[in-house]
């Protein structure tokens, strides 16, 4: 995933993302994804996800966690943020 982000590549692949679910439990799916450039103008990015099944583990991550710390831009700053 990093390579899109910097730009090194177009496409990527994760398998085994865990989507919390309401009410508890996950749903576990594969994804892809790819970034279609645009010289000059916006770029486009499409991702897919496949289900390939479900969990009732625990979430091993509290849910005050701030999250990866290589999303992080600037300190105290995530991307996507415009404050």
């Amino acid at each position: 995933m990093a390579e899109v982000f910097t730009g090194k590549t177009d496409r990527a692949e994760v398998a085994n993302i865990r989507l919390r679910r309401f009410g508890g439990g996950w749903t576990v799916v594969n994804g892809s994804g790819a970034v279609i450039r645009h010289e000059g103008g916006p770029q486009l990015g499409l991702i897919e996800m496949k289900v390939i099944g479900e969990s009732d583990e625990p979430d091993p991550v509290p849910a005050t966690d701030p999250g990866h710390p290589g999303l992080t831009v600037d300190p105290g700053r995530t991307r996507g943020n415009t404050d």
